[in-house]
């Protein structure tokens, strides 16, 4: 008999190559009842939103290939309005500014950060 873990309905998207961060987050989110979803590069993630809808994506900035913020103005340009919180190791704080810029992300996150901020 599988046991089912009660969600609020919220669903998430977290996306990040480096596994304990993607993990942490994830155990972290479905700790506190979330319907968690995880995808390892951007583009794994634009295939999953081709088919699925969730009401938050959260993205690490830097990723090999297509990093944080090509795939949200992605998104944004093929009419995918999904909210967003970055992910960034990045001290500089033009890259997080950026982020909010060019793709209408909602907040942006220290990858020191603390889970509880989540």
């Amino acid at each position: 008999m599988t046991v089912q873990t009660p969600t609020n309905g919220i669903s998430i998207l977290v996306v990040d190559d480096e596994d304990g961060i993607r993990d942490m987050v994830c155990d972290a989110l479905r700790m506190s009842n979330y319907n968690v979803h995880d995808a390892t590069d951007a583009t794994a993630a634009i295939t999953f939103l081709h088919k699925n809808t969730v009401d938050l994506i959260i993205t690490d900035i830097n990723m090999p290939g297509m990093d944080g913020y090509e795939m949200l103005n992605h998104l944004r340009n093929i009419g995918n309005q999904t909210p967003a919180i970055m992910l960034t190791a990045r001290q500089d704080k033009q890259d997080v500014t950026k982020g909010f810029r060019t793709t209408d992300a909602q907040f942006g996150l220290d990858v020191s950060f603390y889970l509880f901020t989540l």
